[in-house]
C-alpha cells in the first residue's frame, strides 16, 4: 500500500467520522431547541400563575383593610 494510498484511506476515515459528528451535532441541537422551547413555554405559564395571584392579592388587600 502506497503513501498515497493510505492518506485517501485515512482522509476517507475523517470524512466519515466529520459527516456522523455533524449528523450527531444536529441531532443534539433539535433536542436542545426543543427543550428551550418547552422551558420558555413552562416559563410563560409560571409567568401568568404569578401575575394571577399578584392580581388576586391586589384585589383582597383593599378588601382586607374594609375590615380593619
Amino acid at each position: 500500500m502506497s503513501i498515497t494510498d493510505e492518506k485517501d484511506r485515512k482522509i476517507q476515515e475523517l470524512t466519515l467520522e466529520l459527516r456522523n459528528k455533524r449528523r450527531l451535532c444536529a441531532a443534539y441541537k433539535e433536542q436542545l431547541t426543543e427543550f428551550l422551547k418547552i422551558i420558555e413555554e413552562h416559563s410563560e405559564q409560571i409567568t401568568m400563575k404569578v401575575q394571577n395571584v399578584m392580581n388576586n392579592l391586589k384585589e383582597y388587600e383593599p378588601v382586607q383593610q374594609e375590615h380593619y
